[in-house]
């Protein structure tokens, strides 16, 4: 059977009319799931945007909220993620997807947020990590994957419950600062055993039931710039 080249034509026409057609769904369907966000955002703005990735700060600051699940989409941050003052806060399971915090990261004054789990699909910090004052916390396991706080410090301060750092066991470098003081009931910092560099300073006082061999074990293996 013979074609003709109008017929031929014809064919091929259609063929690519349909895989511009396919392209075009394709790619109207990438932009539908991915939203970034410019600017700063709270809980309720980024909630009702859709964001997945945050250009600015994102702040959840003194909310009545007992989960963060509205946010389960959110993949990136790229300035400043404030977790503060949410007394109700249990836990932040809601961040499961966040995989880049390219500012700081505090979470502070939290009274019952019990653990960081929904932390754990974020490997780096460029900035500062701050945990303080949040009365319940009693692991920072949810910070399994993290293995570097690229520029600045790391502090957990004053979080009454807090009994050891094993979450923190891939964490090997930290740029600038590593102050962990005033846990009251921290008696370990053996799960800072991969870490072997601290960029400026560490301080570490104040935790009355620490084990000082964990103390002599840590000191031996990181290198102070």
């Amino acid at each position: 059977m013979s074609l003709n080249n109008e017929t031929v034509s014809g064919k091929i026409h259609r063929i690519w009319r349909t895989g511009l057609c396919l392209a075009f769904l394709v790619a109207h369907a990438g932009l539908a799931e991915a939203n970034l966000c410019e600017g700063d955002r709270d809980y309720d703005t980024a909630v009702a945007e859709g964001c997945t990735t945050i250009a600015g700060n994102l702040t959840i600051e003194n909310t009545s909220l007992t989960d963060l699940d509205g946010l389960s989409a959110l993949t990136s941050v790229n300035r400043t993620l404030l977790i503060h003052g949410n007394d109700a806060l249990e836990n932040i399971d809601g961040l499961s997807a966040l995989t880049t915090a390219r500012g700081s990261v505090t979470i502070l004054d939290n009274e019952s947020l019990e653990n960081l789990n929904g932390l754990s699909s974020l490997t780096s910090i460029l900035d500062n990590l701050i945990i303080r004052n949040n009365a319940a916390l009693t692991n920072v396991d949810g910070l399994a994957a993290l293995r570097s706080i690229d520029y600045n410090t790391l502090i957990i301060h004053e979080n009454g419950a807090l009994t050891n750092l094993d979450g923190l066991a891939a964490l090997e470098s930290v740029g600038g600062i590593l102050a962990i003081y005033e846990n009251a009931t921290l008696t370990n910092v053996d799960g800072l055993a991969s870490l072997t560099f601290v960029g400026e300073m560490l301080l570490l006082h104040t935790n009355p039931d620490l084990c000082q061999h964990s103390v002599d074990n840590l000191l031996e293996r990181i290198t102070v710039a």
